[in-house]
């Protein structure tokens, strides 16, 4: 089942993305740190729908990046009990059979 989930979180941005508008970098961040990203609670994230908002930057010492606390929603697909969904059967054995659903 596919879901719009909001998320709140400390997003750390790379110097390399120091010279862009701050929203913009905090999204660049987003897609490179939540791609392939996939939580037991949320789900497989597909897509970053929205940043909704972008706090204050804090620096920390020895650290070159810069950490905002952000919202921004998500869209995810989260399988559930009883779901039917397309996929390849990769191996049958006596105690079950194992599938391949692509990107889970």
């Amino acid at each position: 089942m596919f879901y719009l989930v909001e998320v709140e979180d400390y997003i750390r941005v790379e110097p390399k993305l120091f010279g862009l508008p701050t929203i913009e970098s905090v999204e660049q961040q987003l897609k490179e740190t939540y791609a392939d990203y996939y939580e037991k609670e949320i789900g497989r994230v597909i897509a970053i729908i929205d940043v909704l908002e972008v706090g204050e930057g804090v620096i920390i010492p020895g650290d070159g990046a810069t950490y905002y606390r952000s919202r921004f929603k998500l869209l995810v697909w989260k399988p559930e009990l009883q779901e039917l969904t397309y996929a390849i059967v990769s191996e049958i054995t006596s105690f079950g059979a194992f599938i391949d659903l692509g990107v889970m």
